[in-house]
């Protein structure tokens, strides 16, 4: 049978649909794949769910006569609005017809075209977790002179084809908000730079660069619990309701186990609790592993959820992203995470089917969606270590 849009369509819907949820929920990130999802708690466009807090207050040490008067849990409510994860999909009318009778080339041709946008799908669902929400990738370094190269605070967030936006420290767009698409990343330590598309501007040194039309849509991921200048979390007030805040601690000097047990032990005695999750920048893996070896202590490793690997301490798992500030170590309690989601990963069925063509266009186009948001059950629980110095 011929290739056309609506054997394209049956593909994207029978064939690719189910695999890609599977790699777009499981192998993104650890965490992430050990998260639960669920519709539950979500109500219409909200992602609403009472929290018990602390512990129960009907016990207590009396005589016969009088025993302990019955005080129940402590309840609040938090709300989140659900946030839109996309991911497109592009292939030309020329590419079809190409391939029309050759159904394994149109079938090479979908599947290049979906393992791409697949893995920068991964790779952003990933950041975002670690993100505060508001989107950005990094800070621009002042210039003198207008122009299309600019330096950027780390080159690492950075990738050749990313479509960004620049913007002021309050998200006003930059030069009428064109958008940009970078085109070259210089990855120095001492200077990196980024060059994109678009007329020269002047940028400050407060400017930002967030992923196209993403500023203040991501998703709540872990520094948004940890960022002490944030008033509210979940819509409650941090500074009414302290159990909103995490513990952090910057350490200010080279790896020791002691700062990182400290911070266990004190969550265990804040929540009870067991951290059975750690993650840290690449370079404080390089300094715990540099660390072990001085002792000379074999560092075992370990299987986790999504098919990763992590090293092990005292049987938690250690695992290094390259989404973690440098210097930077969190220890989570994962079953405290939930993602609150409307559905799973759909194609947006635009009125014509999956693929469709865009307006005065020659090239087809699907989407593929989530609506969805991390919420964290007892931020109180978590913990994090900065000031590390790498390896």
């Amino acid at each position: 049978m011929p290739v056309t849009t609506i054997t394209a369509d049956r593909a994207l819907k029978d064939f690719y649909l189910e695999p890609l949820r599977e790699q777009l929920n499981l192998n993104v990130d650890p965490a992430f794949a050990m998260m639960r999802m669920t519709s539950d708690n979500v109500v219409g466009r909200k992602i609403v769910k009472g929290i018990g807090v602390g512990v129960n207050g009907g016990f207590g040490a009396s005589d016969e006569a009088a025993v302990p008067a019955a005080h129940g849990n402590l309840y609040e409510q938090f709300e989140l609005d659900t946030k839109n994860l996309y991911g497109t999909i592009e292939i030309s009318d020329k590419a079809i017809k190409a391939t029309k009778d050759n159904a394994g080339g149109f079938a090479n041709l979908l599947g290049d075209e979906i393992d791409k946008s697949v893995k920068t799908a991964q790779m952003n669902t990933a950041r975002q977790f670690y993100g505060d929400g508001n989107g950005r990738l990094g800070t621009l370094k002042a210039v003198t002179a207008a122009g299309t190269t600019h330096g950027v605070d780390d080159w690492r967030p950075f990738h050749e084809g990313m479509t960004v936006d620049f913007l002021s420290a309050d998200g006003t767009p930059l030069q009428g908000g064109a958008r940009r698409r970078i085109t070259s990343v210089t990855r120095d330590d001492t200077a990196p730079t980024i060059t994109t598309t678009g007329a020269a501007i002047t940028s400050a040194d407060t400017d930002i660069v967030t992923l196209q039309g993403s500023y203040g849509r991501e998703l709540t991921g872990l520094e948004a619990i940890f960022d002490a200048g944030r008033e509210k979390l979940y819509g409650l007030s941090r500074a009414v309701h302290g159990w909103l805040n995490p513990r952090v601690k910057n350490v200010g000097g080279a790896w020791d186990e002691l700062d990182l047990q400290a911070m266990l032990d004190d969550i265990r005695i804040m929540t009870g609790r067991d951290v059975d999750y750690i993650v840290c920048a690449l370079g404080v893996r390089r300094a715990y592993l540099d660390a072990e070896r001085t002792l000379k202590r074999h560092v075992n490793t370990l299987d986790i959820a999504g098919g990763f690997k992590a090293l092990s301490y005292n049987g938690i798992p250690i695992y290094a992203s390259e989404h973690v500030a440098k210097g930077t170590l969190y220890a989570l309690v994962t079953d405290t995470f939930t993602l609150g989601q409307l559905g799973d990963w759909e194609w947006i069925d635009q009125g014509g089917g999956v693929l469709t063509r865009k307006a005065d266009s020659t090239v087809y186009q699907a989407v593929l969606a989530k609506y969805c948001d991390i919420l964290c059950e007892q931020p109180i629980a978590q913990g994090k270590l900065t000031g590390i110095t790498e390896a």
